[in-house]
Protein backbone atom coordinates (compact mmCIF):
# COMPACT_ATOMS: atom_id res chain seq x y z
CA UNK A 1 0.00 0.00 0.00
CA UNK A 2 1.34 3.65 -0.79
CA UNK A 3 0.39 6.45 1.12
CA UNK A 4 0.91 9.80 -0.55
CA UNK A 5 0.84 13.39 1.05
CA UNK A 6 -2.09 15.65 0.18
CA UNK A 7 -0.35 18.56 -0.85
CA UNK A 8 2.70 18.92 -2.59
CA UNK A 9 5.05 19.86 0.52
CA UNK A 10 8.25 18.49 -0.06
CA UNK A 11 7.76 15.09 2.15
CA UNK A 12 7.77 11.76 1.26
CA UNK A 13 5.33 9.26 -0.03
CA UNK A 14 5.84 6.22 1.64
CA UNK A 15 4.82 1.98 1.17
CA UNK A 16 3.59 0.21 4.08
CA UNK A 17 6.62 -2.37 5.07
CA UNK A 18 4.71 -5.82 5.77
CA UNK A 19 1.51 -6.66 5.23
CA UNK A 20 -1.84 -6.08 7.76
CA UNK A 21 -5.06 -6.44 7.04
CA UNK A 22 -7.41 -3.88 9.35
CA UNK A 23 -11.07 -3.30 8.82
CA UNK A 24 -12.66 -0.09 10.43
CA UNK A 25 -16.31 1.05 10.12
CA UNK A 26 -17.35 4.08 7.92
CA UNK A 27 -17.91 7.47 9.89
CA UNK A 28 -15.18 8.77 12.30
CA UNK A 29 -11.92 8.65 11.60
CA UNK A 30 -9.52 6.16 12.98
CA UNK A 31 -6.02 6.61 13.48
CA UNK A 32 -3.94 3.48 12.59
CA UNK A 33 -0.20 3.39 12.74
CA UNK A 34 1.39 1.62 10.27
CA UNK A 35 5.33 0.64 9.75
CA UNK A 36 6.30 1.99 6.41
CA UNK A 37 9.11 2.71 4.13
CA UNK A 38 9.75 6.04 3.14
CA UNK A 39 10.22 6.10 -1.00
CA UNK A 40 12.67 9.13 -1.75
CA UNK A 41 15.45 9.89 0.13
CA UNK A 42 15.65 13.62 -1.72
CA UNK A 43 12.50 14.58 0.86
CA UNK A 44 11.99 14.84 4.29
CA UNK A 45 10.05 12.17 6.37
CA UNK A 46 6.38 12.64 7.13
CA UNK A 47 6.09 14.42 10.58
CA UNK A 48 2.26 14.03 11.76
CA UNK A 49 1.37 15.29 7.96
CA UNK A 50 -2.17 13.92 6.70
CA UNK A 51 -2.00 11.29 3.89
CA UNK A 52 -3.86 9.92 1.49
CA UNK A 53 -4.36 5.88 0.24
CA UNK A 54 -3.61 5.44 -3.16
CA UNK A 55 -4.24 2.48 -5.27
CA UNK A 56 -0.66 1.63 -5.73
CA UNK A 57 1.22 -1.28 -4.16
CA UNK A 58 5.34 -1.36 -3.49
CA UNK A 59 6.30 -4.89 -3.60
CA UNK A 60 10.07 -5.39 -2.44
CA UNK A 61 11.81 -8.02 -0.15
CA UNK A 62 14.28 -5.56 1.00
CA UNK A 63 14.27 -5.10 4.85
CA UNK A 64 15.76 -1.82 5.39
CA UNK A 65 15.58 1.75 4.32
CA UNK A 66 19.00 1.97 2.10
CA UNK A 67 17.49 -1.23 -0.07
CA UNK A 68 14.33 0.29 -0.55
CA UNK A 69 15.91 3.95 -1.82
CA UNK A 70 18.31 1.58 -4.13
CA UNK A 71 15.87 -0.58 -5.77
CA UNK A 72 13.65 2.29 -6.36
CA UNK A 73 17.03 4.55 -8.11
CA UNK A 74 17.54 1.25 -10.13
CA UNK A 75 14.03 1.03 -11.37
CA UNK A 76 14.01 4.75 -12.41
CA UNK A 77 17.30 4.21 -14.03
CA UNK A 78 15.89 1.25 -16.04
CA UNK A 79 12.99 3.37 -17.51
Amino acid sequence: MVFEQTTLNDVQTLAAAEPRRMLVDPGPLVPIAVTAWCLNSNLAPPNGEPMNVTPLRYVSSSTHQQAIWAERNATIERS
